[in-house]
């Protein structure tokens, strides 16, 4: 089954034993909760880097040293995540090294579909895309 809503493009598959999973874009998946929060009216900062978050309060350091205070942080900052780091201390997880590699490349609906020789995958239930 495939939804389109813009250029968003989620692929949910069924394999045999049933379980579902959902595929989506990154950025994509970043917009959502963005969104949100703009249409709540939130102050969205950008381009400002986190130095560290200190669970008391909660307080957020910028790296220009300026303090944010919320009632929630949420610590999505990635694989590298200072939030993660700050909240953990001296037990903080480190990413390993993995020799596996994922490629990718991102192509919006239209252009899959309008290639007669990739289009089948929008449609077939067993592509991951």
């Amino acid at each position: 089954m495939v939804f389109r809503e813009l250029n968003l493009v989620v692929v949910i598959i069924a394999p045999a034993d049933r379980r579902r999973y959902w595929l989506i874009h990154r950025a994509d998946y970043q917009k959502i909760p963005y969104d949100a929060a703009i249409e709540l009216g939130v102050r969205v900062l950008l381009g400002s880097p986190v130095e560290t978050v200190e669970e008391h309060g909660p307080t957020v350091v910028l790296k220009n040293r300026q303090q944010l205070s919320a009632d929630l942080v949420v610590g999505a900052d990635g694989i590298r995540s200072k939030t993660r780091k700050s909240i953990l201390k001296n037990n903080a997880v480190e990413a390993i090294d993995s020799p596996n590699c994922a490629y990718r490349a991102t192509l919006s609906a239209e252009v899959m579909l309008s290639d007669p020789k990739i289009s089948h995958l929008m449609a077939d239930v067993n592509s991951n895309l």
